[in-house]
């Protein structure tokens, strides 16, 4: 799938906030029809969550633990 900006989202990795933003941005301003996905370690091996949104999908990890380690780097000022 392609979007306006030219990416296409199937190779995206979404690890970043600005990236986040800037595919909501996009789709607020050009509505398509889009399905995000997310992959989660469970119990029973690995699980796939689907929607047409970013919030349909569950936590992304590696933003999370992108936004810890900013939190530990701005810790090191104090």
């Amino acid at each position: 799938m392609r979007c306006s900006a030219g990416f296409y989202l199937g190779d995206i990795m979404l690890k970043q906030l600005n990236m986040l933003r800037e595919l909501e941005i996009l789709l607020a301003d050009k509505p398509l029809d889009t399905a995000f996905f997310g992959l989660h370690a469970s119990d029973n091996g690995i699980t796939v969550q689907q929607g047409a949104s970013l919030y349909d999908i569950g936590d992304i990890t590696a933003l999370e633990e992108s936004l810890q380690q900013s939190d530990r780097y701005l810790a090191l000022e104090d």
